[in-house]
């Protein structure tokens, strides 16, 4: 898209324009800037003298419309594609089509949409995704869910036999998600496979935020320890206030923790008397009597850490103890670490954040032997969230990120691979996120100029060729 946008703004005649316009509305769809995206589909239908272009723009218009909650707006828009559909040109028919059916079946009967259309031709094309999804959803509202389950099924398998990516996690994630109360191990399954599908095939995690509420909900149900990495993906990559919320419970953060009332009521259920507890797990029987009566506000991570022993892992814990957990796994994880330069160099190009691993600490940890590393790291959360990724202690975003990676390496000599890294590791942070996101696009598309045209900006283009040719003189 970006190539193209190039193209066209040196072009002056109005379905040029329009063609401009409709290329950079998608864009911004896609990056969910609605609103602009909704100006630039009203100046396309406005310049267009193709009729393809001004019914395709209408439709993706009339969808925007839908999604934000102008229902009369798309309404109108509705009414006039369907009062028109025998002038819109061929090629563009399907495309209009799916649009008109998937707004049909969610505002109206799935009766009332059966006879407008030519519906027996539309459930014959791998479309009908569009059309078992939408039914789907509707019966399970009624509460008719075994008729609503096998239609999404359908669009699940559907996805998979044509290939389409976008249409495998939707439908994956809608099955996940209305299966949790039923088989919540099967709904493990399938979400776990479209939030590898994310990572495998997107760069913009953000518009998968509910993907990962999915899993998180999910998790919550099969009491999966895993939870813990969802809640780290989800602080780096969503802006969904609740989500948010809900994953820094599971994040280790501090030494001493703040008491509140159902981490005292919990101590006082679950560890009376306190001199049974006190001989068994070396704790101050002092201290949990002064936190039970209100005359304790923080309690140490250490006394809790002690405490885990008699308990398991359930995401109904109370915070302090859902903290100190996380951070008991993350260094059981981190101790089966063989850290290597390449393994280094894999998941730190693979993270979704760097926290304070980044800039001239990234180069010096590089450049340090595996014990040294290892014990620098495990001196803060960061670092030990860092030491589980290296340990294979990873969500199905980051290891397709990983393995997009590993590819790339191995498309290298090994001295190239070598001079790539140390390479990689002496320019500044904004240039390594460039190349981050250029190794994982060269991976996805096949195509070193796909994978550089992925850049918007031509400095940030000149840029990694510039990278390339000076660490590896060549393009990959």
């Amino acid at each position: 898209v970006n190539m193209f946008l190039e193209e066209l703004k040196a072009k002056k005649d109005s379905n040029s324009l329009a063609l401009f316009y409709f290329l950079r509305g998608l864009k911004r769809r896609w990056n969910l800037e609605r609103k602009k995206a909704m100006a630039d589909f009203e100046r396309s239908i406005d310049l267009a003298k193709s009729k393809t272009i001004k019914y395709i723009a209408m439709a993706e218009l009339m969808n925007i419309h839908r999604a934000m909650k102008h229902y009369q707006r798309a309404k109108k828009i509705y009414d006039f594609l369907r009062k028109n559909y025998e002038n819109v040109p061929e090629k563009a028919r399907k495309l209009v089509f799916s649009f008109l059916i998937n707004f049909c079946l969610r505002t109206e009967s799935a009766e009332n949409c059966f006879g407008k259309f030519r519906s027996s031709l539309y459930l014959t094309d791998p479309l009908s995704i569009y059309y078992h999804t939408a039914l789907g959803r509707q019966l399970i509202s009624r509460g008719d869910t075994r008729d609503g389950l096998k239609h999404i099924l359908m669009a699940c398998k559907i996805a998979r036999r044509e290939k389409r990516i976008h249409s495998i996690i939707f439908s994956y994630n809608l099955l996940a998600w209305y299966l949790k109360n039923y088989h919540p191990l099967i709904s493990l399954r399938l979400v776990r496979e479209a939030l590898y599908t994310v990572g495998q095939c997107y760069e913009n995690l953000e518009r998968f935020y509910y993907v990962f509420d999915t899993m998180f909900n999910v998790q919550k149900i099969t009491k999966d320890r895993e939870a813990l990495l969802t809640a780290m993906n989800i602080l780096d990559t969503t802006k969904n206030s609740r989500l948010v919320e809900e994953a820094k419970v599971f994040i280790p953060s501090e030494k001493e923790y703040r008491v509140d009332r159902k981490t005292r009521r919990f101590i006082e259920k679950n560890f009376r008397p306190f001199y049974k507890t006190s001989k068994m797990y070396g704790v101050s029987r002092t201290e949990l009597y002064l936190v039970t009566k209100g005359n304790r506000k923080r309690i140490k991570g250490e006394t809790i850490g002690k405490l885990l022993r008699g308990l398991e892992w359930s995401p109904d814990l109370p915070e302090p103890f859902l903290k100190e957990f996380s951070r008991k796994m993350l260094e059981e994880a981190s101790k089966s670490a063989e850290v290597t330069k390449e393994k280094f160099f894999v998941v730190y190009s693979s993270m979704l954040k760097r926290y304070r691993i980044k800039g001239a600490w990234a180069t010096k940890l590089f450049n340090l032997n595996p014990e040294e590393l290892k014990r620098r790291l495990s001196k803060f959360p960061e670092g030990l969230r860092f030491l589980s990724r290296i340990s294979n202690f990873e969500s199905s975003v980051e290891k397709a990120r990983k393995e997009l990676v590993e590819k790339f390496l191995r498309m290298m000599r090994k001295d190239e691979r070598e001079r790539f890294m140390e390479r990689y590791f002496q320019v500044d942070e904004r240039i390594r996120s460039l190349m981050d996101v250029y190794i994982r696009n060269r991976i996805r598309y096949r195509s070193h100029r796909t994978a550089i045209y992925c850049f918007e900006r031509a400095k940030e283009r000149e840029l990694v060729r510039q990278f390339l040719y000076e660490s590896i003189m060549r393009e990959v």
